[in-house]
Order: structure tokens, then sequence, then C-alpha cells
């Protein structure tokens, strides 16, 4: 590693990248450059600034100040080796003519690291507080040909970038459910990641204007600074490129995952997930009252004839969406339904929600609720509407009576009516939220608190569970990944492509069910519906979440064939899957053909979109084994080739393998091979694992 200082630019040099800052006048962002001398930067101008400041003062001051309106004092070198080097940046902030503000900037590259090290630190007089930093600022980054933007919403998505693009994720919450973010250009990707093992409060944003995009990341903060009125971000953002796309920028972060409370390899299957979880390959949704649901559910559960779980809605006297959380007493003859679904075979987990309150409801104003629900700065409470169109306040995760209160529901359902689970909405996709309550015993504003307020509240709750019972939320904000047994994954947009970027991450710490909403025209409209479960199905998740009568309605006979070919030809991947790494998308060689189809996004827009007949995934199981999962969403044979990347599994390509072949009926065919060249066919709407052995 060495630096250079030339002309007023400062540029540092590793073998992986080049950063280089012009000092002159005010700090600049000159160039970023990987290991091949790609250019990541534009031109920076004068409006660009590498960090934005909101401070609140006394008698409501609440000025925002950038870097570029700052005063540049320059930069200092604080440490430089072979091996390491950091760098200081500073500024002065006027707040007042007796008190000004000071902020640090440091970057620290280090030889061994593809990534770079980016941290602010703010220095305020007294009786001025933080109430938002973004940064670090990326203003002008080069978007050019096919520039596509990796973000972590849901399952994950690819967009290409063009003029008008906006990512904005909210985190943690299903629209950033992890803290990265790449930009791939040809094999090429810039990786920026928030390495931050507290799940503060934070947005990113990127947006795309002519041939640049600017990128920032927004902290809300929480207002107490030290008595010395130093503030730190308590993390820092890594910065560095990689070769390969979603799945190597996944890889990274991957990494970094290891190191946090909910990633950690050595306690994520310490709790225990019962089995029956692990060895269930289908979720139906029964909704509605008892008489409703029991006869068409018996149907489909003996139609399937697989481990199943169902997730029942509905199934309290008030209305979806409203009152909660009064949801006792059930509906007639609940408890008699649990139990005679249970009896044939079934695990039965109903819905609330772990974030609402209705003030509507006889217990908010009997529980003071108000007292413990999300304070805006104005005072008034957060508040929410949803289908019902209902108003309902967001909850404080950080108070005793929200704790107690999802606690004791849970507590209730898991006892006195014996469920299997309890579902509880939200928690894992609703945006956390600043609350500025200061009775609530974290610091106002946003911070940490609300990932260590859901986590106490998780954690209590569990131990109210007896062996076999389980608790699952909605999508997949990671920063509680070790607290629920499962997460369901409907919410990604159909924007953009759907890539499986989470598995890539978390595939060995986390089951997964369910792929997307279906739409009103589904299971007909047969090749959507198709696609929804092939895509769970390679990408390591357990399929289904529909309605018994919506599957087993007389014109979707040939969907719910489908959907039972590929939950009994799962059974046979368990040992890869649970515990398993998602090693990525099988690189088909010679495709089938792509198959169009015409569907409708939730909001009722239809589209036009095609996919490919046969896609696969390459999975490595925890005893070492490699497996690959194949599907055919058309009707027809297809015959595809395709090589065994034995390098992602093993530095050594075998010299003689045994092929394994497994289908819905279990054990087809096995043959002994030389080559990592394989052809094989697949017979229409079919499902294969294949084993290597």
């Amino acid at each position: 590693m060495h630096h250079s200082f030339q002309n007023h630019v400062l540029t540092i040099h590793t073998q992986t990248y080049r950063i280089a800052f012009g000092t002159k006048d005010f700090l600049s962002l000159q160039s970023i450059r990987d290991e091949t001398g790609m250019e990541w930067a534009g031109d920076f101008r004068i409006r660009h600034s590498l960090w934005e400041i909101s401070f609140l003062g006394p008698a409501g001051a609440s000025p925002t100040y950038t870097s570029n309106q700052s005063i540049f004092l320059g930069e200092k070198i604080l440490s430089s080796t072979s091996l390491r080097m950091e760098i200081q940046f500073s500024w002065h902030v006027p707040l007042t003519i007796k008190g000004a503000c000071r902020v640090e900037m440091r970057v620290r590259c280090e030889e061994s690291n593809p990534l770079s090290s980016w941290s602010i630190k703010v220095l305020v007089p007294k009786h001025w507080n933080l109430a938002r930093v973004d940064f670090p600022i990326l203003p002008h980054l080069i978007v050019s040909g096919q520039t596509r933007a990796v973000v972590p919403t849901g399952w994950g998505l690819e967009h290409v970038l063009k003029p008008g693009f906006r990512y904005e994720g909210r985190y943690p919450s299903w629209s950033a459910a992890m803290q990265m973010v790449s930009l791939c250009r040809d094999d090429r990707g810039l990786y920026i990641g928030a390495h931050d093992v507290q799940a503060n409060l934070k947005h990113f944003i990127i947006e795309s204007e002519g041939e640049s995009a600017c990128f920032r990341i927004i902290n809300w903060c929480a207002i107490s600074p030290a008595d010395d009125g130093e503030w730190s971000l308590p993390y820092e953002t890594a910065i560095g490129f990689f070769k390969g796309g979603y799945y190597e920028a996944g890889q990274i972060y991957r990494q970094f995952s290891l190191q946090t409370p909910w990633g950690q390899l050595e306690k994520s299957f310490m709790r225990r997930i019962p089995q029956w979880l692990k060895d269930t390959d289908l979720w139906l949704r029964p909704d509605g009252a008892p008489e409703e649901n029991l006869e068409m559910t018996n149907t489909a559960l003996k139609y399937f004839d697989v481990p199943i779980a169902l997730h029942w809605y509905r199934w309290h006297k008030i209305p979806y969406d409203t009152l909660y959380p009064e949801y006792f007493p059930p509906l007639p003859r609940f408890i008699e339904a649990i139990r005679e679904w249970q009896a044939i075979g079934a695990h039965v987990m109903v819905y609330i929600n772990g974030r609402l309150w209705d003030p509507d409801s006889e217990s908010w104003e009997k529980q003071n609720a108000a007292r413990a629900a999300v304070q805006k700065q104005n005072g008034l409470c957060k508040t929410e509407v949803y289908g019902s169109r209902i108003p309902h306040n967001v909850m404080c995760p950080f108070t005793e009576l929200w704790q107690t209160t999802v606690r004791d529901i849970v507590k209730r359902l898991t006892g006195e009516y014996g469920l299997d689970g309890v579902y509880i909405d939200q928690i894992g996709a609703a945006a956390g939220l600043p609350c500025h309550n200061p009775e609530h015993g974290h610091p106002p504003g946003g911070g940490a608190y609300w990932h260590e307020g859901y986590r106490k509240l998780l954690m209590e709750t569990r131990k109210c569970l007896d062996e076999g019972q389980i608790l699952t939320t909605e999508e997949n904000a990671e920063c509680w990944l070790d607290l629920f047994d499962a997460l369901l994954m409907v919410n990604t947009p159909l924007e953009g492509t759907m890539i499986p970027l989470f598995p890539a991450v978390y595939s060995d710490r986390t089951i997964l069910f369910g792929s997307l909403y279906y739409a009103g025209d589904e299971p007909q409209n047969s090749i959507p519906f198709r696609i929804k479960n092939a895509r769970a199905f390679v990408w390591g998740a357990q399929l289904g979440w529909i309605q018994p009568a919506r599957i087993m309605s007389g014109d979707a006979r040939k969907e719910a064939e489908f959907l039972r070919t590929l939950a009994r030809t799962r059974r046979h991947a368990h040992h890869l899957l649970i515990g398993g790494r998602f090693l990525g998308m099988l690189d088909i060689k010679t495709p089938a053909p792509r198959l169009a189809y015409r569907t409708t996004k939730l909001t009722g827009d239809e589209y036009l979109s095609e996919e490919e007949c046969v896609s696969g995934s390459l999975w490595l199981s925890d005893k070492g084994e490699l497996g690959i999962i194949l599907v055919n969403i058309s009707n027809e044979e297809q015959k595809i080739k395709f090589s065994i990347p034995f390098e992602k599994a093993c530095p050594l390509t075998p010299h003689e393998y045994t092929l394994h072949e497994f289908g819905p009926s279990g054990f087809r065919s096995s043959q002994k091979s030389y080559s990592q060249d394989q052809e094989i066919r697949i017979p229409g709407a079919y499902a294969l694992v294949l084993l290597v052995r």
C-alpha cells in the first residue's frame, strides 16, 4: 500500500482499489477505481457533499449542514505503513458564535482487506444534539451501459440503473432486509455495506440522474450525546470491489453477518427448531371460520400427503386489521378445528399482529396504551392505515406494556389452545421508526432501540413456548433471524428482477416459506403460479402458502398436481436445505426455451414477462455433500446441459463420482461419471434432486 499527494489530490493505492480525494478548498471524492482500473466515480461538483447532518439546538433551532457548506480544515494522516493507512478529514461547522461543531471523517485502508472502512464523528457544543446524519454519501457514481443496482428488498432485487430510478430501503424492514447494496457492471461490482452489529435505524437510498447515481445512508440518531458532546456513528461502512454479481456481493456481506448477534453460526441452530418444521414441505392458508375451512383443508391434507403446516388467518371474531390486540374470544369451534387438524398430522399456526394497537379498542383506554405507542416529535402517536382503512397506532417495542401484551397473547394461544405456533405479523416486514417519548427508557429518536426492544420482546416470548412450538414473522429483516423459527417471504415487488440474495447470505441459518402473493387469477393462470413455487423450490423455501379452496378448486387440478410434485421431490433435499449452503443458481449451458406469460401485480396492473422453462440451484449440505435442485415449469420434457461446479464445494475435481437422481416418487437412477459436464432430460411439470456422491 502507498499514498501520494500531488496538486491537492491525495491518492491511496492498494492491490484491489485506488481512492483519490481532492483537498483544495473543500473535500471531493475525485476517483474510486477497482483493480482493473475501471473508474466508478464521475465528475465531483461543488454542490456535491460526502456528508449531511441535521442538528437540534436551543430555541427550536434545527439547521442542516453539508460537508461543502462547512469550513474544510484539511486532512491528517493518522497512520501510514505498508499494510495499513488511516486518514482523517475535518470540518468546522459554525453553529453559534460561542460554540462551533467539529466533524471528523475517517477512511481506513488495509492491504489485506479488499474493503475500505469509512466512519464519522461529530463534536457538538453544549445543548445541541444530532437528529440525522447522512453518511456516507457517494454523490457521483458512474452509470454506464447496463449498470445494475443490487438491493436487499425481500428475496433481493436487481435493477438496471436508468435516469429517474430511485431505491429507498428502510432498515430493518422488508425493503432493506440486510445492510448492503452493490452496483454491478459487466463482471465487476462495487460493494457498499453498513457493517452495523447493533442494527441501528437507517435508510439506504440510490438515485439515478442522467449518467450518474447518488448513494447515501440516512442514519436516524438516538438523541443522547455523551457528556463531552462527542457522537460517533456506531459502525463503519465498508466500500470496495469484487468480481462477479449479486452472489459474490452476498458472500462479502455473509462474512460480516457471522459476527452479528443474529448471524453467528454456532448459535443459529442452538435453539431447538422442531423437527416437524424442518420436515415441512408445504404450507396451506385456512382463512376464516372453522366451518368454512375444515372440509376443504382436510381434502387438501389428504391429497398432498406430505408434511404440511397450516397458517390460519381470521380465526378471531374481530374483523381483520381492526381492534388489535383484542383477539379473544376466537370464533366458535376454534379449538375443535385445531385438534382435528393436529390429529391427522398437520401443525397449526395462527396470525396475530406484533406492531399495531387500534385506538378504538376498549383496551386502548383501559390500559392507557398511548403511553407505550411510538411518539412523533410533535407528541402525537404514529398512526398507520391498512386494508381495513381503520387507523392503528404503532407500538414502541421497547416498552414493557407492549412486550407483555404480545407475550401474553402468544402464551395463551400456545398454552390454553395448544397451537403449534404463532405468526407475529409485521415485525420482520414493517419499518422501524424513531420514537420521541422520553418515558420509554430508550434515548429519544432513532438508534438501536427498535432492534433491542423487539429482541427483548421475542426472547421473553420464546420462554413461553413448549418443546415443538414455533414463532414466525412476515418477511426477513435479518436482525431477529435467530429468534424466529421461520420467515414468510411474499412481499418482494415485481419491479426489477428477483434474485436469491437473501439465501446467498443466510440459507444455512434460517427457514423460509412462501415466495410471492398469488394474484386473483392464480393458480388457474398456471405459469405465474408455477414460477412462484419453482422459485421457492430452487431457492430453498417451503412451498405453497395458499388457501386450500383455491388450490383444490376443480379448475386448478394441474397446478395442484405440479405443487404436489414439487413438495414430494423437496423431501429428498432436506439435508441440503436445512442448515446447508445455497451456492448460487446453476449455469445451464443449453437452456430450455423461455415461456412468455401475462400476469397481474397486487395493484391490479397487468404486465407481460417471460421465464426460463428450467431453472436449477446448487447446494452444499452441512456434511459437505453437493446437490442440484432442478424444476421444469413447462408441460413438455426439456433437455439441458450443464457443468457441475465442483470448485464451489471442494478444491479439486473428483476423478470419479456417482450422480443419484430423485423425483417425487423417490430414487430414479444413478450413474457413475468422470466428467463435470452433464446432460439431463426432465419431464414436463416436474422436479429433480441430484446428489453428487
